[in-house]
């Protein structure tokens, strides 16, 4: 079996390429080698949700791994049979539950049996993909197009406590041909401000502000249970097609409403840009639509994430992910299907 070893430090060099590459490992069963992972950041190698999403793909699929211990700059991995079921991963720290589930979740789509998935650690995390993006945007998106998948937040978990938990539930399923290249209206703007162990006049600041930027935006204040405080600012933009989702958190440094006007902001730049999809979504449909019928969509131009992510891609299975600028500010992006390719 054909043995592939990964640079982690090229392109983008962060922690996409390690979850991306273990994820198309699993589904092609590919035994790997990754070096230099995280090189590009600040503290490189392995943090405690990397080292998390390293051991869940190897629980999920048999597999037999070394080097996953913390700060390891190194690992080898060689996949065995995936296998579905109830599993529960725990990053120990605010960790975002949501890179580990990134990591197993392609190969939990093609497995054999449906899959429960209970996660724990961060659910809102600067450098990761909240909540409400995951369940509205990425698992939306998935849903519109047949994957059969729901999520629950039991638990709200900011940095830097943590504590949160997620569980979501998925039956095998790949998506159908996803063409998100002619929009409906937008139905709604929906703003919500999420306010933890701290003062509700930060939501009264927060709402004026959104609605200062965008009049017609229905506005809605949240204060559940988590271990520690936390401040986040949500706005998801809603179409029959797609929801978009745009969050901002609320930091000690800085006003609260700068934190609503920059999330306000980057909403109202995708609703005027008229592309279909985010950077951020862009980046994480590649795979699953890959293990499908493929899709195409419109997007702004690639980030260095996404044309990393599709050299990953084009790595393991061949395939080549297209990104064709159409206009000023757009580009389509077509994502071929791994099983027609196979075909050819």
């Amino acid at each position: 079996m054909a043995h592939i070893t990964i640079n982690g430090s090229q392109g983008e060099g962060g922690g996409q390429i390690l979850r991306s590459s273990l994820a198309l490992s699993m589904i092609t069963q590919t035994p790997i080698s990754i070096h230099s992972i995280r090189g590009k950041r600040k503290s490189p190698g392995l943090k405690n949700q990397h080292l998390t999403s390293v051991r869940a793909a190897a629980t999920v699929c048999n597999g037999e791994l070394t080097g996953d211990y913390l700060g390891s700059g190194k690992i080898s991995f060689s996949p065995s049979t995936i296998t579905a079921g109830n599993y529960l991963f725990d990053t120990g720290t605010a960790g975002s539950c949501f890179l580990v589930f990134q990591t197993i979740f392609p190969a939990l789509m093609i497995a054999s049996e449906p899959s429960h998935l209970t996660i724990r650690g961060g659910t809102h995390n600067l450098m990761a993909p909240p909540a409400e993006f995951v369940d509205r945007s990425f698992l939306g998106t998935l849903r519109s197009v047949g994957v059969s998948t729901s999520m629950l937040l039991n638990r709200y978990g900011y940095y830097p406590q943590g504590g949160g938990e997620i569980e979501i539930s998925l039956d095998p399923s790949r998506p159908n041909f996803l063409n998100l290249t002619d929009l409906s209206p937008i139905r709604s703007i929906v703003g919500e401000t999420v306010l933890i162990k701290k003062q509700q006049n930060i939501a009264t600041v927060q709402n004026e502000e959104l609605r200062a930027i965008i009049p017609s935006i229905e506005l809605t204040n949240h204060s559940p249970f988590a271990v520690g405080p936390g401040n986040s600012v949500t706005v998801t933009v809603n179409r029959d097609e797609i929801s978009q989702v745009f969050t901002g958190f609320g930091k000690r440094e800085t006003p609260p409403n700068i934190t609503a006007r920059v999330v306000a902001l980057k909403a109202k730049e995708y609703i005027t840009s008229g592309v279909a999809v985010d950077s951020h979504l862009t980046d994480q449909l590649m795979i699953p639509l890959l293990l499908g019928n493929g899709g195409k969509f419109t997007c702004p131009k690639p980030t260095l994430h996404a044309t990393t992510n599709a050299e990953i891609m084009r790595m393991f299975t061949g395939a080549e992910i297209r990104f064709e600028q159409i206009s000023e500010n757009q580009w389509m992006c077509e994502v071929p299907s791994l099983r027609s390719f196979r075909d050819q």
